[in-house]
């Protein structure tokens, strides 16, 4: 008698993010590349979906609970809003620049929910075009649902 094996991925049967990337690093090189490029369509697939936010954070946040009443679109509307205003900043103020990524952390830690984790205040250590190490702070948090990363939004916290 034959013995079978079946492979089955991690994600198989899970919810996954569009455009998400496999790590923190390849979400923050991502977005560096597209900076330099000035590439405000790369930059706009690399955070959540109106559908992925509906979907995936907003029965998890505090603002969703009925109590809060909040409706989604107001709150939606208003993160992304927010979002396209601070990535037309990110891009006055950085495109074009050229910058290598050092190291990525956390300024506000890491928050678990039931289905997602969420890096709070992201910091990018890079190297720019002199040498000179900086530190940016050109988009928000990072959702990550399933081991994919995506960024929730370009606001600074």
């Amino acid at each position: 008698m034959a013995l079978s094996l079946f492979l089955i991925t991690p994600c198989e049967g899970k919810e996954r993010l569009i455009n998400a990337k496999s790590s923190i690093e390849a979400v923050a090189n991502s977005v560096l590349k597209a900076v330099t490029r000035k590439d405000v369509k790369s930059l706009e697939t690399l955070y959540l979906t109106k559908d992925e936010f509906k979907r995936y954070i907003w029965p998890e946040i505090p603002w969703s609970r009925p109590e809060r009443n909040m409706p989604f679109d107001y709150y939606w509307g208003d993160l992304n809003q927010k979002s396209s205003w601070a990535l037309k900043r990110v891009l006055v103020r950085h495109g074009g620049k050229k910058y290598e990524l050092i190291r990525v952390y956390f300024a506000k830690g890491v928050r678990e929910y039931k289905n997602f984790r969420l890096y709070r205040d992201t910091r990018l250590i890079v190297r720019d075009e002199t040498g000179k190490k900086k530190e940016l702070n050109i988009f928000g948090s990072i959702v990550e649902l399933n081991g994919k990363f995506k960024i929730l939004s370009y606001i600074h916290e």
